[in-house]
């Protein structure tokens, strides 16, 4: 927008507003100027005058704003084409009528959103000084950090691509010129350097124009995607950041209704989903508890995640195929309101929640808003309004033969499956990590001989992992390994399995049941030996009350103590989880009770001790009445057969 007015007449005024002298007819000022002056910040050692004049020739004007102006300080003159025509503009005219430095633009004044004047559709700021040619002064007043070194005119790099110069930074077009007005009303940051994207745009194009930027600006680039920009079904920010080998940021800014506005990608070292961090978000709806960064509380039961493509509701348990959800691209198009896990059919009270909080957003949101179930069940459809649309994400098939897919106990994961469960977890590895961190200042006979940092990001990720897991209560993924069809699940196993030989081992008797019927009864035999294909969760306190209609009391030898790492309270603080393919032979059977011992090698020779000291631990808790036994938080956990898959 020009700053000028077409007042006739002389007589100005001059009057300070803000940080500005403001210079106007007797009449007042347009209030674009008025608005202008009021927002622009000082500028140290200068003088700033904005000017809304009337219609007088150059060196008339400059006589007036010579007189208005008295101070000899160099001045910042905010009036559209001050600058224009060099030897013959008002602004040299004023420089040499004052004998002072001016800065005058050499094109139209932009008003920008917080302050900030850009000119457009000319050389920008031109600094004049007495007898001297005018030099480039940037595009932006204030001048942001990043601004020295990017391009000050429009480029035309090859490949039917132009870059050209905005507001908030730059734009990558091609050479058709796309509907500017969403791009030209994006802020200017002080210091984040904006480079919108327009969807036709190749990615190494985008790379060489981050590569030619000086470094004091390449590090402060946010990526802006103009339209749709998934590719592959990747998004851009994500394909960037694997080309260029470095982070990359992505901000939604031209996504009104968008929650999650700010997310951080990092190059890739294998192939992968992509899931990016969530670095800045909003909440859906004001008021709401966030127990997580980016994760609130829709009830006591049931959480809204924000995520790239929108909002995903889901129950409280984090879920450990995530992932999926997380690294669905955004669409400029919709709001994707995602519910329930993938794999599993959502329940009614689910979707209703969802319903209702899709209800309650703004109207820019629930107008965009889509629901989208993460798996509908095969009966019928949920019953959906006008602006519902239901779709259906596909299961993920399993990735191997079924039964063959395992991880051994010695398992030692590796780079692919950190990278893995960083982006899987999303958000809320950062607080595991933090939580993780603490524990190994605390115990750091935890971290072992591993003390480079490469290794002691794997003793965070690892034990990350293994608290994750024992904090959840899905039993899909235990399903998955005790049958030997982990699929997209093997990582995370690897990372468990890993984490667990990092912790402190329990020796001695351990409580734990299954809910049977007799078929399961019956294959407890004296003498037998069953093999635990999963993680087999017990407790070190027989004085506990338990789900299963069995009992289960085992003399453990290499049980992992994980208690202390997940920081709980009441009876689950006394949890052990055993490695999976742990051996347990049959001691001694009885209507209500199991007793075993872990086998860790061949000989009987232990048979009667272990026996004798499990039937101690039975006198024990029968002395304690099931009324007045602790409750377990995840009794789920504790109802597992052993040795049945």
């Amino acid at each position: 927008m020009k700053i000028s007015s077409p007042h006739a007449g002389t007589g100005l005024m001059c009057r300070p507003l803000g940080a500005a002298l403001l210079v106007h007819p007797p009449e007042g000022p347009s209030a674009t100027v008025l608005e202008l002056a009021r927002t622009l910040p000082p500028e140290p050692g200068y003088t700033v005058v904005v000017v809304d004049p009337p219609e007088l020739g150059g060196t008339a004007l400059a006589e007036e704003l010579a007189a208005l102006v008295p101070d000899r300080r160099p001045l910042r003159l905010v009036l559209s084409r001050a600058g224009t025509g060099g030897p013959r503009s008002l602004a040299y005219a004023l420089a040499e009528r004052k004998q002072t430095e001016v800065i005058a633009p050499d094109g139209e004044v932009r008003p920008v959103a917080d302050g900030f004047a850009f000119v457009a559709g000319g050389a920008g700021w031109l600094r004049f000084r007495p007898g001297g040619p005018p030099r480039p002064a940037g595009l932006r007043y204030p001048v942001p950090a990043w601004e020295p070194g990017t391009p000050l005119r429009r480029l035309a790099p090859g490949a039917g691509l132009v870059v050209e110069p905005i507001p908030a930074g730059l734009w990558l077009r091609p050479g058709s010129h796309p509907d500017p007005a969403p791009v030209l009303g994006l802020p200017c940051q002080a210091e984040m350097l904006t480079v919108v994207l327009e969807p036709s745009v190749p990615v190494p194009e985008i790379c060489r124009l981050l590569a030619a930027l000086p470094a004091t600006a390449r590090t402060r680039v946010r990526l802006i995607p103009h339209g749709t920009h998934e590719r592959a079904g990747e998004p851009v920010g994500q394909l960037v950041a694997d080309e260029s080998g470095a982070p990359v940021t992505v901000h939604t800014g031209l996504i009104g209704w968008a929650f999650a506005t700010v997310l951080s990608y990092w190059p890739r070292r294998v192939p992968m989903p992509a899931v990016p961090k969530v670095v800045r978000y909003r909440a859906p709806l004001p008021g709401l508890a966030e127990p997580h960064p980016g994760v609130f509380r829709l009830t006591e039961d049931i959480i809204v995640e924000t995520v790239q493509s929108g909002l995903w509701v889901r129950d409280s348990t984090e879920p450990m195929n995530g992932g999926e959800i997380r690294a669905v691209p955004p669409d400029p198009h919709r709001l994707r309101v995602t519910v329930g896990d993938p794999g599993t059919p959502p329940s009614r009270t689910l979707a209703d929640a969802a319903a209702g909080l899709v209800e309650r957003l703004e109207p820019a949101a629930r107008q965009a808003a889509q629901l989208v179930f993460a798996e509908t069940p095969p009966v019928e459809e949920e019953p959906v309004t006008q602006w519902m649309r239901v779709e259906t994400a596909p299961a993920e098939e399993p990735e191997e033969v079924p039964g063959a897919d395992r991880i051994a106990p010695d398992h030692r994961s590796g780079p692919a499956e950190h990278e893995w469960l960083r982006r899987t977890l999303g958000s809320r590895f950062d607080g595991y990590a933090g939580a993780v961190s603490r524990l190994l200042a605390q115990r750091p006979g935890l971290r072992g001989e591993e003390e480079t940092t490469r290794f002691s990001e794997a003793v965070i990720t690892d034990l990350v992992a293994v608290r994750a897991y024992a904090e959840g209560t899905s039993q899909g993924f235990d399903r998955a390994l005790r049958t030997g069809t982990l699929g997209a699940f093997r990582p995370y196993a690897g990372c468990i399995v890993s984490g667990l030989r990092r912790l402190p081992t329990h020796r001695g008797p351990v409580l734990t049941s299954a809910t049977l019927d007799d078929a399961q009864r019956a294959r407890y035999r004296l003498g037998e030996v069953l093999t635990e294909r999963g993680l087999l969760h017990a407790l070190a306190t027989p004085f506990v009350e338990l789900p299963g209609t069995v009992e289960f009391f085992v003399l453990a030898l290499t049980a992992r103590r994980t208690g202390f790492l997940t920081g709980g309270e009441g009876p689950e603080q006394e949890r052990v989880i055993f490695p999976p393919d742990t051996r347990f032979k049959v001691l001694a059977v009885t209507e209500g009770r199991v007793l075993l011992r872990e086998v860790t090698g061949a000989g009987d020779g232990q048979d009667h001790p272990a026996l004798a000291r499990l039937t101690e631990v039975v006198a024990a808790r029968d002395k304690v009445a099931p009324g007045r036994r602790e409750e377990l938080e995840t009794p789920a956990r504790f109802d597992h057969p052993i040795g049945l898959a």
